[in-house]
């Protein structure tokens, strides 16, 4: 075993000689340089709606995805159960597509860590890509909420 890790080793620095740019071997280089493959990312924000007082409209949840990405998967977590005035709802899209992510959901009868799926669900037929880069929105529609907290997933190849 100590000469095949020897042997490994001078492999590994007598092909790292012959490279001016890196001190690595060309395909430890290949295996480092992300623009040849696709990476998996992923977002996680939370947004809570005692902060933000809850009225309706579109709040920016602080996340933002590049131009030309993938979503994959999406989901919503409550972390904190919800309370409205009647019958809230919320979207989560990107920019002005607010049914990207997440289509409109009454999510006011949720419990403290309920899941909510989002739009892309991991099926390659549920994809969505953005042409441009985006911030992440939470719209309220129906009726304000005055408390609830909710955590954005956002899985994406870029």
């Amino acid at each position: 075993m100590k000469k095949f890790l020897v042997l490994v080793l001078l492999t590994f620095f007598s092909f790292s000689s012959f490279s001016a740019e890196s001190p690595y071997a060309p395909w430890v280089n290949d295996l480092l340089d992300d623009s040849r493959f696709f990476s998996k990312r992923q977002l996680k924000g939370s947004f809570d709606f005692d902060k933000v007082g809850g009225a309706q409209g579109s709040y920016n949840s602080g996340l933002n995805l590049p131009a030309g990405s993938t979503v994959t998967k999406s989901f919503l977590k409550v972390t904190k159960a919800f309370v409205d005035g009647g019958s809230g709802t919320v979207s989560i899209g990107c920019g002005s597509s607010l049914g990207l992510l997440y289509a409109s959901a009454d999510i006011t009868g949720s419990s403290t860590d309920d899941f909510v799926a989002g739009v892309s669900d991991g099926s390659v037929s549920n994809f969505k890509t953005t042409s441009d880069a985006c911030n992440i929105r939470v719209h309220l529609d129906g009726a304000a909420i005055t408390e609830g907290k909710l955590e954005v997933h956002v899985e994406y190849i870029h």
